[in-house]
């Protein structure tokens, strides 16, 4: 199931990731520094003066979960642990505090056909939801919560959402492959996720891609009946 390799993703790693002031371009407004961060967390400002570089180290806190319903749709789970981590001159990085963070995301789900004739989902996000935060562990001394809080609060509707929104906005192509092709994609959902299409397989151009042209397997045929009619004599 999808769940299951979920799991299997966190126990291998592959739920982790490491942002840095490079993946926040300037609209988004946000610098991964100790002197933007102090505006959020004053407690860093008399712990680390100066500006210092920040990278924020984020793994799955919990398993993520994902369920369907007819009446929500899809609903996904992933609380996060947020490590926030100063980067020294040195270039070696000290772990200032962590957080929890509950990730929540919930969305309508649709078949469609998008403006080139391609089948798609589409995905009508409802809620995008990362608070109430909670502190997990701190070496800067007791934080503020209610800041970082608000911050993400604001952060959701300015910025999270409407980017996950514009990169969704024409839906998830569903592509065939070499001599297959999807169309009429529907889709119902309750405590599954269900889906039905239209599904034409071209073989000629399947074992064309595999084989060549139509002459060499015409020729592969031939040499098939003959190696035959060889045995059988």
């Amino acid at each position: 199931t999808i769940n299951s390799g979920l799991w299997l993703a966190q126990q291998i790693g592959l739920l982790s990731v490491e942002l840095v002031a490079f993946d926040f371009p300037a609209p988004f407004g946000i610098s991964l520094d100790t002197a933007y961060l102090a505006a959020i967390v004053p407690e860093m400002a008399a712990y680390h003066p100066g500006v210092r570089g920040v990278v924020v180290a984020v793994s799955a806190y919990e398993t993520p979960h994902i369920s369907f319903s007819s009446q929500d749709g899809l609903r996904i789970e992933a609380p996060q642990q947020l490590s926030f981590q100063v980067v020294e001159r040195s270039g070696a990085r000290k772990t200032l505090f962590a957080l929890k963070v509950p990730a929540r995301v919930s969305a309508k789900l649709r078949g469609a056909t998008n403006a080139q004739d391609q089948p798609v989902i589409e995905v009508d996000l409802e809620v995008v939801d990362f608070t109430p935060i909670n502190l997990l562990f701190s070496h800067l001394g007791p934080v503020s919560l209610p800041g970082l809080n608000h911050f993400v609060a604001v952060a959701e509707n300015a910025v999270l959402l409407p980017m996950m929104r514009a990169a969704l906005a024409g839906g998830i192509p569903i592509t065939g492959g070499i001599g297959l092709s999807v169309t009429a994609v529907s889709l119902g959902v309750d405590d599954f996720l269900n889906m039905g299409a239209d599904i034409k397989l071209d073989l000629n151009e399947t074992l064309s891609d595999v084989y060549g042209d139509s002459g060499r397997l015409a020729s592969l045929a031939r040499a098939a009946m003959a190696g035959a009619s060889r045995d059988r004599a």
